[in-house]
C-alpha cells in the first residue's frame, strides 16, 4: 500500500516539478509544513482523477490542483518558486516533504480503517444483538415417495436478510437427475415476487449457503429441497443441519437499540 502511494505522489509531484519555471522575484516561498497539506491534497486529487478516468494528469492537467493552492492561499508561480528553491536548501530536501506528506496520509488512512472497523463491528453486533434462527440444525431423510412432502419448508418472513444454510446428500441409488432446491417469496395474495434456484449433484455431501431477502410486502418464504417430477423413481435423499438464520438490516438493528437504550437514557437524566 505504501509503495502504491508514493508512486502516486512522486507522479503527482513531477507534475509540478516539470511545470517549475526559473525562480522570480517577488513570489512567495511556501512554507514547509504547508506544502507538506498542499501536496497530501494533491495525492489525494490525483488518486481520484486516475481512479475516475485511468489516466495520469498531465501538464495541462495543473489546474485540476488550482482550487487547493487557492484554499492555501497561494498560486501556481508561488508553487513554482518553492519547488524551484529547494535545490538552493541543504537542510531540506523536496523528497523530505513528499515522504513526510506519505507518513501522515498513512497515518490518516490507518486511523478511518479502525474507525470504519469499529462501525463495522458495532453494525454487526446490532445484528446479532437481533437476530433470531427460525430453524436450527433440522434434518430430513427421504427414501420413499411418501416421504417427498416432507422436502418443503414454509416460514412466514419480513423484511430483512434471511441466511439459509443446509448439507445434503442425494445416494447414488437416487435415480432422479436434475434436481434443485427453489427458495420461492411471496406476497400475502399468495404471488410470488422473487424465485432463487439452486441445482444438486449427487453422490457427495454438498453444502448450500444462500441469502434470502424479503421487501416489504412479502410474507412467506417457501423452500423446496430437491423437487422431484411427478413421474419418480424410488427416492433417496437426506439433507441434514437446515439452519434459517434471520437478521434485520443494520438500520433496523439500530432502530430496536435505540428503543430498548433510550429509556434507560431518559431514567438516567432524570437521576442527575
Amino acid at each position: 500500500m505504501k509503495r502504491k502511494i508514493k508512486r502516486g505522489a512522486l507522479r503527482a509531484v513531477a507534475v509540478f516539478a516539470l511545470a517549475a519555471m526559473a525562480a522570480c522575484s517577488g513570489y512567495k516561498t511556501i512554507p514547509d509544513k504547508t506544502l507538506t497539506n498542499i501536496f497530501k491534497e494533491v495525492f489525494i486529487a490525483n488518486a481520484y482523477i486516475v481512479q475516475k478516468q485511468g489516466l495520469q494528469p498531465g501538464r495541462d492537467s495543473l489546474d485540476v490542483y488550482r482550487p487547493i493552492l487557492d484554499y492555501y492561499g497561494y498560486s501556481i508561480r508561488d508553487l513554482e518558486y518553492t519547488l524551484s528553491n529547494f535545490s538552493k536548501r541543504k537542510s531540506v530536501k523536496l523528497s523530505d516533504v513528499v515522504d513526510r506528506a506519505i507518513r501522515e496520509l498513512e497515518a490518516e488512512e490507518s486511523e478511518l480503517s479502525y474507525r470504519a472497523s469499529m462501525l463495522d463491528s458495532l453494525d454487526a453486533r446490532a445484528q446479532r444483538a437481533y437476530s433470531d434462527y427460525i430453524i436450527r440444525d433440522s434434518s430430513i431423510v427421504v427414501r420413499s415417495v411418501r416421504d417427498t412432502s416432507l422436502l418443503q419448508i414454509a416460514v412466514p418472513v419480513t423484511e430483512g436478510i434471511y441466511e439459509i444454510g443446509y448439507h445434503y446428500l442425494v445416494d447414488s441409488t437416487d435415480q432422479n437427475r436434475q434436481l434443485r432446491t427453489t427458495f420461492e417469496l411471496s406476497d400475502a395474495d399468495g404471488k410470488v415476487t422473487n424465485t432463487q434456484t439452486s441445482w444438486m449433484t449427487s453422490r457427495r455431501r454438498s453444502r448450500v449457503d444462500q441469502t434470502v431477502n424479503p421487501v416489504p410486502g412479502d410474507s412467506l418464504l417457501t423452500i423446496r429441497f430437491a423437487n422431484y417430477p411427478a413421474e419418480l423413481t424410488r427416492p433417496d435423499i437426506r439433507i441434514d443441519s437446515v439452519n434459517i438464520v434471520f437478521k434485520p438490516y443494520v438500520r433496523a438493528a439500530h432502530d430496536s437499540l435505540d428503543r430498548v437504550i433510550l429509556p434507560y437514557r431518559k431514567t438516567i437524566s432524570e437521576w442527575r
